[in-house]
């Protein structure tokens, strides 16, 4: 057992993630290929608990996660010769944009409190125009500009831009229109304190949270995008804590059920890249959300962009998934990783 650093809920902690052979893949893909629920047996639980795992915990792996801080965090990852990945996990009520191209992934965390709602415990309680100007200077704006902490400085317009025409890698054209960027917003429903809908992933009849703030965001994804960017939103019922829990800890008691050891599907995203295995193969990505099945708008493929989208040959040797490095619990871990 290994102590890591990552955020899993509503604030930063450290928590204790057992990554054994038990909870690694049981099988591993073949070279240049990204895993799949075949990997763990059929279980797509299994498959996105520990996939997202990967991405927070094994640093050998061509994988990113974004972590959970103060305000909102996102990362990025590029497509390149390797299959790469990139997890968000701890959504119990908080948001999600999840943007991706040709080029590579970005991925965004956004606060349900205090950004969509205040904390639970400020008083006085923010009227309806207080938390909508909390909310688009929070969350609107970081859009454009970033976040104000230094470690989340790029805002989606400097990822859109092409500073160097001569070369295909640049970060700085990530979601650039040529390559096609598709824009998912991972938002959740209202929570219920009861009834037939508590506990349930897929409730029948329950409407979305926060509509007014996800057309505010939807909006202004297309001022960044252009109207014609392919956006979805795709509603997720939150995992709310049990009575024991309550029992236990009270008004925290949602952030004692957070999934350090990634036990559970709920609350994932994931994106997956899978480079051309040749010059005229296709390169791929897809993205998975929770435990549901792929539909066809989460998944593309096309002709790489040139030679650094094309499988490294030989492959390389898969790692074995028996002895995953251990990491300093003192080192923060860059949240952007280039």
């Amino acid at each position: 057992m290994a102590l890591y650093r990552f955020e899993t809920y509503d604030g930063p902690i450290y928590a204790m993630a057992e990554l054994t052979r038990t909870n690694l893949r049981p099988t591993q893909p073949p070279p240049n290929m990204w895993a799949e629920p075949s990997n763990y047996g059929g279980s797509m639980s299994q498959f996105m608990a520990n996939e997202t795992a990967i991405a927070y915990c094994d640093r050998r792996s061509d994988s990113r996660a974004v972590h959970h801080l103060e305000g909102k965090t996102y990362n990025f990852v590029t497509f390149s010769k390797v299959p790469s990945s990139l997890g968000l996990s701890g959504l119990w009520g908080c948001s999600s944009l999840v943007i991706v191209s040709q080029r590579g992934a970005w991925v965004n965390h956004m606060l349900e409190a205090p950004e969509f709602m205040p904390l639970f415990n400020v008083y006085p309680r923010p009227n309806k125009k207080q938390q909508d100007a909390i909310f688009m200077r929070s969350v609107l704006a970081s859009l454009w500009v970033g976040h104000y902490k230094e470690q989340y400085p790029i805002g989606l317009p400097d990822l859109r831009q092409k500073w160097d025409a001569n070369n295909p890698e640049a970060l700085d054209s990530l979601l650039a229109d040529d390559a096609e960027p598709h824009v998912f917003l991972f938002a959740p429903y209202q929570k219920v304190s009861g009834g037939p809908n508590k506990h349930v992933e897929f409730p029948i009849g329950l409407p979305m949270a926060y509509v007014e703030y996800n057309g505010m965001i939807k909006d202004e994804i297309q001022k960044i995008f252009g109207p014609a960017v392919p956006f979805k939103v795709v509603p997720y019922a939150p995992l709310q804590p049990t009575e024991e829990l309550f029992d236990a800890y009270g008004q925290h008691a949602c952030f004692a059920m957070g999934d350090e050891h990634f036990q559970t599907h709920r609350g994932k995203v994931l994106v997956q890249y899978r480079p051309a295995s040749g010059i005229s193969g296709k390169a791929s990505w897809r993205v998975w959300f929770e435990g549901r099945e792929l539909t066809p708008d989460q998944q593309h493929e096309w002709d790489p962009m040139g030679p650094f989208q094309v499988a490294a040959s030989p492959p390389p040797t898969a790692p074995s998934p028996s002895s995953p490095t251990q990491v300093d619990p003192a080192d923060d871990d860059d949240m952007v990783d280039s």
